[in-house]
């Protein structure tokens, strides 16, 4: 008998849930939420609800979100005559919202590339045969057991590349642009500091970009332990299937298209980047203003024109138009064009025709044949729309993107369910639809597959952004409720009663590597999370100490750029506006 909650706390206003874990059914169970002080107040119990993979026995979901004073408290009860209490449960006010954006921005300020990698990455040469060197110094390095700076991974698939080294600008400006225009409270110092990460960011880009062309997609960090940094420009084979047997890239001559990117693998959103710190004063960028819009513009047009010969498969898909849109919509805000505003319905249209009628809603297919599903920024293309829909100045055409980010949310909400709300998503194989809650072991990713917090948490985003939104009024509840479960999941309301951001709540996981412990989490980061099993993909996985076969719990434990990004995007559409 187990009781899950976020080990965190709440909001005053937020739908608050635990999940009651049980060995078997229950005839009786009541519930109530105490104070220190011996009150009691009101909790509705729902189920049983079972997911055999999960767990030999049933869930219950204990909901107290009528409380909304400000607090301490525990969920005790009986089941069937057996007694069951919680860890303490904090309500609080605004102040929970603010102190975790503050703690993933501080997390990111503390993974900025410094000392000797700062100083490799100055002068850095290429792999491979090209010659002369770089001046690749600054970003964040991707995660904890990777002092490396990646724009994406995982490009040989064409439709799983992760947003990695520039997410952390694109979430900060985001987030400082709706604490300006929303006059959220107690933000000036925290927004300042967010516009210092977001500019680190931007002036990094800039030194990704090439004059006349795109970005450069990565440093490689060489070898972990070595006392001499040998840091290089990386490359990726096009060729390459994923799979380690596979041995045909080695065929492959490495040209200059290869160390650079196409739209979904960091061209967007890099000139997303640069076009939102020509809108800000640039007081933390080291390039005026005007330096930074003409490197997007430049980028933006090249890549439209070049974007297949920068992609491993030679053609545009969903995430390039969506890395794309989210490029032109930062354009069209930073300048008014006309052009950029076409160049945005042009992006939308193409995402709007990879929308498939679901079961309820809609959803979108990646690639002919081939549903969408992502490890990180499945939340992404919605946030993309959003930003669209929301500086559409014709009326029909803004509706027409935000009804069809409604439809995709009627189809989330519609498969992610109790007890936990975990969001889950749909694959389709042949033509056999499955929903599935993680990241499954046999794609093109191969033998790549980890915990996805950064996705569930990018879902979350996207719809606290669009609760915001007059358009999502009738779902507004819903959708509050639904990102609320992925949070809570993270901060502990988990099957594993662990949290998942470093130094907060209780049972943090750490990364062991060939039982050792050199890759040390960070306070504030957030790790890989939780999988299927690693023996046959179902159930539950989340190995936290060494045992005899794994010695190296990487796709649990490893922190990663993009799931701090995502939850500090999230948490930052909670703040409240000044009364």
């Amino acid at each position: 008998m187990r009781v899950f909650v976020n080990h965190i706390g709440f909001d005053e206003t937020d739908y608050k849930t635990a999940v009651l874990e049980l060995e078997q059914e229950a005839a009786e169970i009541t519930a109530w939420l105490e104070t220190d002080k011996g009150e009691r107040h009101h909790v509705a119990v729902s189920g049983p609800e079972r997911i055999p993979d999960w767990s030999e026995g049933c869930y219950y979901v204990l909901d107290f979100s009528d409380v909304r004073r400000e607090g301490l408290y525990r969920l005790a009860g009986y089941a069937d005559g057996k007694a069951f209490r919680s860890e303490i449960i904090t309500v609080t006010g605004d102040f929970l919202n603010l102190r975790m954006v503050n703690a993933s921005r501080a997390y990111l300020k503390g993974e900025r590339s410094s000392g000797e990698w700062l100083k490799a990455d100055r002068n850095v040469p290429f792999a491979g045969a090209r010659e002369g060197t770089l001046d690749l110094h600054g970003g964040w390095y991707d995660a904890t057991g990777d002092f490396g700076i990646h724009l994406t991974q995982l490009s040989h698939t064409a439709v799983y590349n992760p947003m990695q080294s520039l997410l952390p600008s694109y979430v900060c400006f985001d987030i400082a642009d709706r604490m300006e225009k929303e006059e959220l409270r107690d933000c000036r110092i925290l927004k300042k500091e967010l516009l210092d990460e977001a500019y680190w960011g931007a002036d990094y880009a800039m030194r990704l970009h090439r004059e006349g062309g795109g970005f450069i997609r990565s440093v490689d960090r060489g070898e972990a332990f070595s006392e001499e940094q040998r840091r290089s420009v990386d490359y990726e084979y096009f060729r390459f299937s994923g799979h380690e047997e596979d041995e045909s890239y080695l065929a492959e001559t490495i040209e200059e298209k290869h160390y650079e990117t196409c739209m979904r693998s960091g061209a967007g959103l890099a000139a997303a980047v640069l076009a939102s710190a020509a809108r800000h004063s640039g007081a933390s960028g080291e390039y005026p203003c005007g330096r930074y819009l003409q490197a997007a513009e430049e980028s933006f047009q090249y890549m439209t024109e070049h974007n297949e010969q920068y992609s491993s498969d030679g053609t545009w898909n969903f995430l390039d138009r969506y890395c794309a849109l989210a490029a032109a919509a930062e354009l069209y805000e930073a300048t008014c064009s006309e052009k950029y505003l076409e160049e945005c319905r042009r992006f939308f249209r193409g995402m709007k025709d990879s929308a498939v009628s679901m079961e309820q809603g809609v959803w979108f297919t990646a690639r002919e044949g081939e549903l969408y599903f992502h490890p990180s920024d499945e939340g992404f293309p919605l946030i993309a729309m959003m930003k669209y829909g929301s500086l559409e100045p014709d009326e029909k055409r803004g509706k027409e993107a935000m009804d069809l980010v409604a439809q995709a949310f009627v189809h989330v909400l519609s498969i992610s369910g109790k007890p936990f709300g975990y969001a889950a998503f749909t694959q389709k194989m042949g033509e056999t639809e499955t929903s599935r809650y993680f990241f499954p072991h046999d794609t093109k990713a191969a033998p790549w597959w980890q915990g996805e917090n950064a996705r569930i948490a990018s879902l979350a985003a996207a719809a606290l952004r669009f609760s915001c939104l007059k358009e999502a009024a009738e779902m507004s509840g819903a959708l509050r409720k639904f990102a609320g479960h992925q949070l809570d999941w993270i901060m502990g309301c988990n099957p594993f009663d662990s949290c998942m951001i470093d130094g907060f709540g209780r049972n943090n996981i750490q990364y062991f590597f060939r039982n050792q412990y050199d890759f040390m989490n960070s306070p504030g980061g957030i790790c890989n999370g939780i999988t299927s099993r690693e023996a046959d993909d179902k159930g539950l996985e989340f190995i936290m100490a060494p045992t005899a076969e794994c010695d190296d719990n990487w796709r649990w434990a490893e922190q990663w750029l993009p799931h701090a990004c995502w939850y500090l995007n999230a948490m930052g559409w909670k703040l409240k506006r000044v009364k």
